[in-house]
């Protein structure tokens, strides 16, 4: 047996061992996350004021729908924040007629960018300055709420003490292979997010969901703020980071029933939108440390596939796909054939890396909703690195 053939050997092994480690930290993640659906936390004495501050630019197909389900909680004190940023469709109509047809929301329109800041952090900063709750609830302009949910995410926050409550959605797809996409990037997320070290004031361990990122507004100020994430592609996250500096107390919870979101409407849009932020938080802004993780991802998904030339027990390693869509069907309630494709999401994952990279360096910098963002300032202010 020559050299070439055990060189395979070697990459078929390392593989297999990455599948395992990964497809495992995968399930100890889905499964230490505990379901909203499956308790009923106890109502509080006083349900303390909560603030939802929604961004939105350029969402006036989304948002009225969304909205009308926000609108339709019954949340006893419930202030609704609108920001209309810089928006060049009909979202800054839309949403002074919300504003007019009921008094709980308020109106913000933002028509400049002050240098410096991402349009999205800048929105969700002007926000919070006219959000007025004990609590606030950052989320987006596509996301659909269930009756009664924000009674009872309320209570388990107050319930369980803790100061930053995000939420997993349902994240839906436009079409098969996009929905393969997704699974693949939820597995990912599972994967590292590290849920059992959440709770352990020691760990650095830290989460956000753009969805649903409940805080205490107490918390929130004692953080660095908005101001510290101005240039954050991965805001959401970047939210999370800036509460556990600041001593925050979280955990993330599924809530897959109760909660979703459109991510897309198509794969085409999914590679167009995630342009902005892939390269930056799996690359680091770092041509070197992308590719090496790219091929990182190569060495995962084909090595099985290249041992089999040398053994075909090596493709036993593909056990873990249907046993981990099994189990991602049975905790998310999602379809379990997407899922039987996870290699092939992973490979459309590191597309998606690939090519965030290619357009942030061709452009030298990010383009995001009609605006540039320079490279150099982006590097230099990044806070979220996974």
């Amino acid at each position: 047996m020559g050299v070439g053939h055990w060189l395979i050997v070697g990459w078929a092994v390392l593989s297999c061992v990455l599948w395992t480690v990964l497809y495992m930290g995968a399930v100890r993640g889905l499964f230490t996350l505990r379901a909203l659906w499956e308790v009923n936390p106890k109502q509080p004495e006083r349900w303390p004021t909560l603030s939802v501050v929604v961004p939105a630019c350029n969402e006036a197909n989304t948002l009225r729908a969304a909205l009308a389900t926000l609108i339709a909680q019954d949340y006893p004190h419930l202030e609704i924040v609108l920001v209309n940023d810089r928006s060049t469709d009909d979202t800054g109509q839309l949403i002074d007629e919300l504003a007019a047809s009921d008094a709980r929301i308020t109106a913000v329109h933002v028509h400049e960018l002050p240098d410096g800041w991402l349009g999205k952090v800048h929105a969700l900063d002007e926000g919070y300055k006219h959000a007025s709750g004990e609590w606030l609830l950052f989320s987006d302009a596509d996301v659909h709420f269930a009756p009664g949910l924000l009674e009872k995410a309320m209570a388990l926050a107050i319930e369980r003490k803790l100061d930053h409550l995000p939420l997993v959605p349902e994240l839906r797809a436009g079409s098969f292979w996009h929905e393969v996409a997704v699974d693949a990037f939820g597995l990912m997320f599972f994967q590292s997010v590290r849920a059992h070290a959440l709770a352990d004031p020691e760990s650095d361990a830290y989460v956000g969901a753009g969805a649903f990122n409940l805080v205490r507004r107490a918390s929130f100020e004692q953080s660095e703020g908005f101001p510290w994430l101005r240039m954050e592609v991965a805001d959401d996250v970047g939210l999370g980071l800036a509460l556990h500096r600041a001593g925050a107390r979280a955990e993330l919870w599924l809530a897959t029933r109760e909660l979703s979101v459109l991510w897309y409407p198509s794969l085409p849009a999914m590679v167009r939108g995630l342009e902005k932020n892939m390269y930056a938080v799996v690359g680091h802004f770092n041509p070197a440390f992308a590719t090496a993780r790219l091929l990182g991802f190569v060495v995962v998904v084909l090595g099985p596939f290249a041992g089999a030339f040398v053994s075909p027990w090596f493709m036993l390693v593909l056990l873990n796909v249907p046993i981990i869509s099994f189990a991602m069907q049975r905790r998310l309630h999602q379809r379990l054939a997407p899922g039987l494709f996870t290699p092939v999401g992973i490979v459309l994952i590191a597309f998606m890396v690939a090519w965030s990279g290619y357009k942030c360096l061709r452009q030298r910098g990010i383009v995001w909703r009609g605006t540039r963002y320079p490279l150099d300032e982006l590097r230099q202010l990044q806070r979220v690195k996974l």
